[in-house]
């Protein structure tokens, strides 16, 4: 599978800090014996993290450790009225399982965008997994910037180290298009050519 550079390059943790907003919002004990949290945004469900990135998309499954939440009143302050704000820090990170992502979700982060028809985000295993209809912009903003769109099948993004793992079909192969245009690199290397010629 083709690894590629990653869509988040800034030095702000993004889960330092996480708010949610959507028009409904519903919190339920799950039955596993954990007895996670299981919170379900549903109508223009949009997350913010620290780093400004944003995920959109028409709902959304979050689900935090029950344990970590005894002494806290977070399921009040998750669902309380059609607005629903959720805030986590370092030291509360731990209480956040998975944050997974349903029908129309698009991930913006600086020049880079991303759009699938699940997302599935897993702190434990750093990872993120974008799944159907996978498409990745990165845009050009600055002059080494190299503008590239690539389309999948599946993506999965690792939350550490910045790589992306791509996955195709044979009926939706990897296609990766690299516009090299007016790129510095490739003038250099042009010129550099035509002297050895002459």
């Amino acid at each position: 599978m083709p690894t590629i550079h990653a869509l988040n390059q800034n030095h702000v943790d993004p889960w330092s800090k996480i708010v949610v907003t959507s028009n409904k919002a519903t919190c339920n004990k799950d039955n596993s014996p954990e007895k996670n949290f299981i919170f379900k945004y549903l109508d223009n469900v949009t997350v913010t993290l620290a780093d400004k990135s944003t995920v959109k998309a028409d709902e959304l499954e979050l689900v935090l450790d029950s344990k970590s939440n005894k002494k806290s009143n977070k399921k009040n302050s998750l669902v309380s009225g059609e607005l629903a704000e959720h805030t986590h820090n370092n030291k509360t990170l731990s209480q956040l399982k998975t944050l997974s992502f349903k029908n129309h979700v698009v991930f913006h982060s600086g020049q880079r965008k991303a759009i699938a028809d699940t997302v599935v985000i897993d702190i434990a295993q750093n990872t993120c997994t974008l799944n159907g209809n996978v498409k990745i912009w990165q845009a050009k903003e600055h002059d080494k910037d190299v503008p590239i769109v690539i389309e999948s099948n599946k993506a999965v993004m690792h939350l550490k180290t910045f790589a992306v793992e791509l996955v195709g079909t044979s009926e939706c192969p990897v296609s990766t298009t690299i516009d090299l245009e007016g790129h510095p690199s490739v003038q250099k290397k042009s010129k550099s050519r035509v002297k050895t010629k002459k």
